[in-house]
This record gives structure tokens, C-alpha cells and sequence, in this order.
């Protein structure tokens, strides 16, 4: 019985009945690992394998393997490779309806598993109050993500010809910005450090 995640071997040799001929075969165990004990998901793009041998039963890792299968799909394909499998810079994110697993390779060559997983998505949303606000006035920005991906944020604000009009640096869940002196439809950026970004319309009056 193998109680945590490890492969092993079992090499057995089989002779025929006239012990004229033999043959030896290699059997792999593998107790695979949970996804979601050994993969953490963040900001609702990125999926980073925790390669700790203190917290994954002793193993470094060497090489990454990531595969996916689309919803509505039956078969893995491979993805991409690397500790970390990002969805993209430009506000991408990982759809909730697509399957993961993971190859991984130790640096003493042994070959795991993880377990079939779908990544646990958190709702990430940006609101801006009042909206429609009044121009010259304070305006409420509210973004409710992960608290590290506040850290180093600013919030930037284009008109609808895409001219950046200023940059704020995001102060907590809630940031207060100054809304636009003119009348219009304005864009009020989320960016974080990452490249992650998620944007509301604001309409001034």
C-alpha cells in the first residue's frame, strides 16, 4: 500500500513453461498527488506548482509539463511547460470549465502525476460609485481580488479615444479618485503588478 504520493518500482521476471524463455518487466506504481494539495491558483490566471520538498513528501522538481482539457472535450492535450502556467498578461483568465493535470520530473528522475483538477476561481471585480458621478467630484474605486494582487496597483483612467489622463496607485479594496472635468464616458483601469487588469465604465455628468 502506498499511503502518500511516490512511485515505485517492482521488476519481476516471468518463465515460460519449458523454462526455455524468459522475460523481465518493469510495473510502476504511482500514487498520484491531489491538484489542489500540491498546485496554487492565483489572481484567477496563473496556476504555480509548490515545489518544497517540507511540504510535497521530500521531492524537488525538476521539469513541469502542464495539460489541459477544454470543457466540452475528451482528451488531455499538453499546454505548456514550467513551474507556473500563466493565462495570459492582458486580462485573460483561467476558464472555469477546462480539466489540468500535471507531469512533474524530480532531479533524481522520477516521474509523478497529479490528479485530475479544475482551479479553484474567485470572483474578482471592479465598481466604481457613484457611477454616473458628477465631473470634478470624488469617485469610489472598489476592487475585490486577493489582497496581494493590490499590492503596487494603480488605477488608470482614459477617456474613449484611449488617452491615458492619470494614474493613481490603489489604496486598499478601496481607492478614491478624482472623476473627470469633463462630461463623457471614462474607462477607470484596475492594473496590478502582474499585468492582470479588469476595468469599469464610468459616466460623468
Amino acid at each position: 500500500m502506498i499511503d502518500r504520493p511516490d512511485v515505485r518500482l517492482v521488476i519481476f521476471t516471468v518463465t515460460s513453461s519449458n523454462k526455455e524463455h524468459t522475460k523481465t518487466y518493469t510495473l510502476i506504481l504511482e500514487k498520484r498527488f491531489p491538484f489542489d494539495e500540491i498546485v496554487t491558483t492565483r489572481w484567477n490566471n496563473t496556476m504555480t506548482v509548490r515545489n518544497n520538498p517540507e511540504t510535497n513528501g521530500g521531492y524537488r522538481f525538476q521539469s513541469f509539463l502542464w495539460y489541459r482539457k477544454s470543457a466540452g472535450s475528451m482528451y488531455f492535450l499538453p499546454l505548456a511547460t514550467g513551474q507556473s502556467y500563466s493565462a495570459g498578461n492582458n486580462g485573460e483568465q483561467l476558464q472555469s470549465g477546462d480539466s489540468y493535470f500535471l507531469e512533474m520530473v524530480t532531479d533524481a528522475g522520477l516521474r509523478f502525476h497529479t490528479c485530475e483538477g479544475i482551479p479553484q476561481l474567485r470572483n474578482i471585480s471592479v465598481d466604481a460609485y457613484p457611477n454616473p458621478v458628477v465631473r470634478s467630484s470624488l469617485l469610489n474605486v472598489a476592487v475585490e481580488a486577493e489582497a496581494d494582487l493590490l499590492n503596487d496597483a494603480t488605477i488608470e483612467i482614459y477617456n474613449m479615444q484611449g488617452l491615458l489622463l492619470e494614474t493613481v496607485p490603489v489604496n486598499g479594496k478601496t481607492t478614491v479618485c478624482a472623476s473627470a472635468a469633463l462630461p463623457g464616458i471614462y474607462l477607470y483601469v484596475f492594473r496590478a503588478k502582474t499585468g492582470f487588469y479588469k476595468e469599469a465604465k464610468v459616466f460623468v455628468k
